[in-house]
């Protein structure tokens, strides 16, 4: 069985953790973590 997704609008979301945050300050990443979105991507996996 095959499964088709048509991707409209895809998206890549990315979080990134950041020890002792503060506004307006400069800060290194700790970690970083990119992944695609989306509704159909969603849906496909």
């Amino acid at each position: 069985m095959k499964i088709y997704s048509i991707l409209l609008n895809p998206t890549i979301d990315e979080i990134l953790e950041i020890e002792n945050f503060q506004v307006g300050g400069t800060f290194k990443v700790k970690k970083s973590i990119t992944y695609p979105v989306g509704k159909a991507i969603s849906f496909s996996l």
